[in-house]
């Protein structure tokens, strides 16, 4: 693989050890070990972002291990849910092309309002325009993670979100990042047939802190309640948050976020 923009290459060195080289192991036909961070053990065959091992970085003559370095695929469009508080920052976030922040992805929430980024404190952290405007060398945020993430993509750490009420942050098991769903199947073999089948999500649609799925032939949509349950129900008499659309099947346990 060749660094996008840059003059670094990954390669499996002749040692069978993932490496990543610059121009000299290039010049060499990439037959050599030549290169500034590698893996500790061969790979065994293993892709790097499979490889479960520590990485070792060149500083000055010596290598040492980094156990922050990590190699993995094109990150993907994560989904934050806070039912609770923090609204504004519940949705879709895609990542930001070749941009990192503080050696991490970066994610941009769709409305452009937010950005979710690993701080200068390793914490994952939901931030806005003042974040932004310090290229994100800063801790600033609304919504963080209190423990370091230690290398772990946010829709990995399944707890520890604190968000922001008033002034001070409050823990909030409610919070989840998580890649979403796109397609849901809705299958009711007992009754109310007609909201049966498959349903998509709507791009930017948010009710209630929650994503909005839409019946691909029909006109029915599963949404979260005001209280914190799934419902689904017509588009008659639909306003901005379904407060006085038709409700056809609900759950009477709340999500808590899932």
């Amino acid at each position: 693989w060749r660094q996008k923009g840059g003059k670094c290459w990954l390669y499996s060195g002749s040692n069978a050890m993932w490496i990543v080289g610059s121009t000299d192991a290039k010049e060499q036909n990439f037959n050599c070990t030549r290169g500034v961070l590698c893996t500790k053990i061969p790979h065994g065959g293993l892709m790097p972002d499979r490889v479960n091992c520590v990485w070792l970085r060149l500083s000055g003559e010596t290598f040492h291990e980094d156990s922050s370095i990590t190699v993995s695929i094109k990150p993907a469009p994560l989904y934050l849910q806070s039912p609770n508080g923090q609204q504004r920052c519940a949705g879709e976030f895609v990542p930001v092309a070749d941009k990192m922040a503080n050696g991490q992805p970066l994610w941009e929430h769709i409305g452009g309002k937010c950005w979710l980024y690993s701080g200068v404190n390793g914490m994952w952290i939901v931030g806005g325009a003042d974040a932004k405007t310090k290229d994100f060398l800063c801790t600033r945020g609304v919504i963080y993670c209190k423990t370091a993430h230690g290398g772990l993509m946010p829709d990995k750490l399944v707890s520890g979100w604190l968000r922001l009420e008033g002034e001070k942050f409050r823990e909030d098991a409610a919070i989840s990042i998580s890649t979403k769903p796109s397609t849901l199947y809705v299958m009711t073999p007992n009754g109310q047939h007609r909201v049966a089948g498959e349903y998509r999500l709507v791009p930017g649609e948010i009710v209630h802190g929650q994503s909005v799925w839409k019946q691909r032939k029909g006109n029915y949509r599963i949404f979260s309640s005001r209280g914190g349950s799934w419902q689904i129900a017509g588009a008659e008499g639909k306003d901005s948050d379904f407060q006085h659309a038709e409700i056809a099947l609900r759950c009477d346990a709340s999500h808590h976020g899932a």
